[in-house]
């Protein structure tokens, strides 16, 4: 092409003329038995710090505030939930949310498999900040009982969800 005497010419892709081409990501391929191979990214480490520095405060926060919520009944007590309580309900309120945890673990264990880990992790974070808005408009011994369930359920795989999301941006060498 030829414009004002200024000719252009588009450059060959040979892979034997020596030129590099830029790539952000790189694939490998590792075999494991002659039957499996895996690719695997490798990532920069300038960017994986960048992901990192992104991606990490908001696990921090939500680490931070199940750890909260764990705690959210004891606070209730020092408010006086215990006075509207009687016999062993106290008690039945702090195992409920452990027995909806732990029933739900292997079912979020399948659906972490199943679905988009991201997209699975922002549902059940969504669910469980609601059920947790949920406890101060409960006013029956039962209303709690369910609350604490549903919060036992939904969070049941945000910390699976969350391993799963940082090994595989800190995995990729």
């Amino acid at each position: 092409m030829s414009e004002k005497g200024i000719t252009m010419e588009e450059p060959a892709n040979n892979a034997d003329d020596g030129t590099e081409k830029f790539s952000l990501v790189e694939d490998t391929t590792t075999s494991l038995d002659e039957n499996v191979s895996i690719t695997v990214t490798k990532l920069p480490f300038k960017l994986k710090w960048k992901i990192d520095f992104m991606i990490m405060p908001f696990f921090i926060a939500i680490y931070f505030l199940q750890f909260l919520d764990k705690s959210l009944l004891n606070y209730a007590a020092i408010m006086g939930i215990k006075k509207n309580l009687h016999g062993n309900q106290f008690a039945n309120l702090g195992t409920i949310f452990y027995v909806g945890f732990v029933a739900t673990e292997p079912i979020a264990a399948y659906l972490i498999q199943k679905l988009p880990v991201a997209k699975f992790l922002g549902v059940n974070i969504c669910c469980w900040g609601a059920v947790v808005a949920f406890h101060a408009c409960t006013e029956t011994y039962a209303g709690l009982m369910i609350v604490r369930v549903l919060l036992g359920i939904f969070e049941a795989s945000v910390a699976c969800c969350l391993i799963i999301i940082m090994e595989r941006t800190s995995s990729t060498k």
